[in-house]
């Protein structure tokens, strides 16, 4: 080892004896010669895999090519949309530095066109394709580009949320089977000789993750149950009360006596509690309203004006109860009530439909 590697971490997978490099370069770990030699062999010393082995490289080729057609659709729809925007930035004076162009679209592929080396006869191609990750920066700049479209307005679709979330439980999938089978044939490879193989599996392993991070599954829990109603029918049960309401009041009203009232009445004070209770309720109200609804104008400014309304008539109804007939106090004080109901109806349809905040 000597005194260029002073600081000595494990393997990312367990075998024994080895550490590892940092390349700033590459910006990749890369493994470097075991510390005892005389455990394993030269890496000039090429071995011939056991079956099991093969079968598990084989496994991981597969987990690669079908990683590779995801990517390669990243690729295609990006191109598709820069084709389509290339017009309007060609024009404009700040020229746009795209993401993928056409060699990384041939890249991929050719990539993924290459038939997969399954036979004995072609392990040489089989551990050649594994360790290479000439494409790995395309892996990368497709992360990044995914995780720019999760949060993108024009991503927010049924359509494109469904499309990217298949696509990261196909590449979770990829990841899973290739770790799986790595840290299976991991010692075995090293101990043939086959660490350059090791490196490539690793890094695009490691990249897989980092799609995950970038573009995480949602959660497949489903929301808990509530209760809702439809906006259309809570207004259409608020109104149907307050009309119905006035069916009793104008029973009232051909039954009422044609004086005043007196402060010896006791319906006098029930009516100051009744005053007391709705100003209290249309005061509670609207403070609601304004801290849900201070970035809607038109929210807040219905929920003030039927509060104002209401005040006054519960405040009216008082002194109306001693200077008129007692049906147009009662009838102030329903006007009070129904106008506490409307902004009852007001934060009810700002909980329904709240506003979005703009970053």
């Amino acid at each position: 080892m000597g005194a260029r590697a002073k600081r000595k971490t494990s393997s990312p997978y367990g075998a024994q004896g080895w550490t590892s490099k940092f390349d700033y370069r590459m910006r990749y770990p890369m493994i470097i010669t075991p510390s005892r030699i005389d455990n394993y062999p030269s890496p000039q010393i090429q071995g011939t895999l056991s079956d099991d082995c093969h079968s598990k490289l084989i496994s991981i080729a597969k987990a690669m090519h079908a990683a590779n057609e995801q990517y390669l659709r990243v690729v295609e729809e990006y191109m598709r949309w820069r084709n389509r925007s290339s017009s309007w930035y060609s024009s404009s004076p700040n020229q746009k530095s795209w993401r993928f162009d056409s060699g990384d679209l041939s890249n991929i592929k050719h990539v993924v066109q290459d038939a997969l080396p399954v036979d004995r006869s072609a392990v040489p191609q089989l551990l050649q394709g594994l360790g290479d990750y000439s494409y790995i920066d395309i892996w990368k700049r497709s992360a990044e580009n995914m995780a720019y479209l999760r949060n993108h307005p024009k991503h927010l679709t049924s359509k494109h949320q469904g499309n990217g979330k298949k696509r990261a439980i196909e590449l979770k999938n990829c990841r899973v089977t290739a770790e799986t089978c790595f840290r299976l044939v991991e010692t075995e490879l090293r101990f043939l000789g086959h660490g350059d193989v090791c490196e490539g599996i690793f890094l695009k392993i490691d990249m897989l993750r980092k799609y995950e991070d970038a573009y995480p599954i949602p959660s497949e829990k489903e929301p808990p149950f509530r209760f809702q109603v439809q906006t259309p029918i809570l207004i259409f049960v608020t109104l149907v009360y307050i009309f119905a309401s006035l069916i009793p009041m104008g029973i009232a009203f051909s039954r009422s006596p044609s004086e005043a009232g007196t402060t010896e009445d006791a319906d006098f004070y029930l009516l100051i509690q009744n005053t007391m209770i709705q100003v209290l309720g249309l005061v509670t109200a609207v403070g609601t309203v304004y801290r849900r609804s201070h970035e809607n104008a038109i929210a807040w400014i219905c929920a003030l004006s039927l509060t104002a309304i209401g005040i006054i008539c519960a405040v009216v109804s008082v002194p109306l109860y001693l200077c008129k007939p007692t049906f147009w106090s009662a009838f102030t004080s329903f006007s009070a009530s129904a106008t506490q109901a409307g902004v009852t109806l007001e934060i009810a349809l700002m909980t329904e439909n709240p506003k979005a905040k703009q970053p």
